[in-house]
């Protein structure tokens, strides 16, 4: 089993890497708890103890300029 924590904050686009996630996780024959974010608020929350099944896939640039911005 894989924790996925995926970082975005384009809703269309983190429904996409959903997706993509599921179908690779199928073709591997490995099962994954996908979590999903949309925040570094969120994420920040939720962070696991770190581990060797833990996987990242974060959007930080455009969160980080979004911060900034704010």
């Amino acid at each position: 089993m894989l924790d996925v924590y995926i970082l975005e904050d384009n809703p269309v686009e983190l429904s996409q890497i959903d997706n993509y996630v599921r179908q690779v996780g199928q073709q591997l024959k490995i099962q994954l708890n996908i979590h999903l974010f949309s925040t570094l608020a969120q994420i920040s929350q939720s962070l696991p103890e770190p581990s060797l099944r833990n996987v990242y896939i974060l959007d930080l640039l455009k969160c980080q300029f979004k911060l900034e911005k704010s």
